[in-house]
């Protein structure tokens, strides 16, 4: 029993200091240019979610999508997030991100806007997704997330929203 467990205790140390000496001498292959692997994209967009749910504010948006708010939304969304998610003259970004950014114009966003919110104001750490929080109030946030909301039904926005969208 004893040699047993020995050896569960030296495996458990030795995986504990594999995920150390891994990364920390340069082993990880830490490249933007290449996808992640599976494991890794798996698991950081697994704990990005339970972030993201746990913690979110409780806050409910204190807008409703109603045209002067969406329009409000689109040109917040057009100045800072169409470089990087896409756009209405370019639907796909260029930016090559690892892991990639959404294209919400292929993949609408459908994560709660409380967790939105949460997301723009806080940004995501090594993503790329920058936190917004003292660039934008809280207020300007809250109408971008409500445009995003929206988005799944680009093609049947209110006429100003429309010709916001797609004005250059």
């Amino acid at each position: 029993m004893g040699k047993f467990v020995f050896g569960v205790v030296v495996g458990v140390a030795g995986i504990v200091a594999g995920t150390y000496v891994y990364p920390h001498y340069g082993y990880m292959d830490m490249r933007a240019d290449r996808p992640a692997g599976r494991i890794e994209q798996m698991y950081l967009n697994n704990a990005m979610d339970r972030y993201a749910e746990r913690r979110a504010p409780g806050a409910r948006n204190p807008f409703r999508p109603t045209e002067p708010i969406l329009v409000d939304g689109i040109r917040l969304y057009r100045a800072n997030c169409a470089f990087c998610h896409g756009g209405a003259e370019k639907p796909v970004a260029d930016m090559r991100f690892s892991p990639p950014a959404p294209q919400f114009l292929k993949d609408a966003p459908d994560m709660p806007e409380n967790q939105n919110f949460l997301i723009i104001r806080d940004g995501i750490r090594m993503t790329g997704m920058p936190a917004w929080g003292k660039a934008m109030s809280d207020e300007e946030i809250w109408k971008l997330v409500t445009f995003l909301s929206a988005m799944e039904h680009i093609d049947t926005l209110p006429p100003a929203a429309q010709a916001a969208w797609k004005s250059k």
